[in-house]
């Protein structure tokens, strides 16, 4: 994946209806969420500023801040988010074949996730089952 595809992947996480930044979670600055408030705390700096990030001291808005898809970390808290968007604990992901799929055991929410198309990998997939989520 090009850094120009991973930025538009965590564009279309971050815009998606399920989305918030979690503990754990790395951003493309290298900062890593500590926590969530009226906006995310990062790492480095001293958290909040008029409802933006702040990051060695120059405030930015947090909708501009994007996720680094690939951190180990933060594919598991988008997972997470995932799991909690169509309500069922079992969703995980499965590389069979030479794809990246999505299992669950909830009828509901196969239905739902059986629109995803084919992805380039399991960032991507996770977000197409996050746009998906009722």
């Amino acid at each position: 994946m090009t850094n120009e595809q991973a930025m538009e992947l965590g564009r279309r996480a971050v815009a998606c209806k399920g989305w918030r930044w979690m503990a754990g979670m790395k951003t493309t600055a290298g900062d890593r969420v500590l926590g969530y408030f009226e906006a995310p705390v990062c790492s480095r700096g001293n958290g909040l500023n008029d409802g933006g990030w702040m990051q060695d001291d120059t405030p930015q808005p947090y909708t501009e801040i994007i996720p680094d898809l690939e951190d180990h970390a933060t594919l598991g808290c988008l997972l997470a988010l995932v799991r909690s968007a169509h309500n069922d604990p079992t969703i995980t992901t499965l590389y069979i074949a030479g794809r990246w799929e999505i299992r669950c055991d909830l009828v509901d929410a196969a239905i739902s996730l059986a629109e995803i198309g084919p992805v380039g990998g399991e960032a991507e997939l996770l977000i197409s089952a996050l746009e998906f989520a009722p």
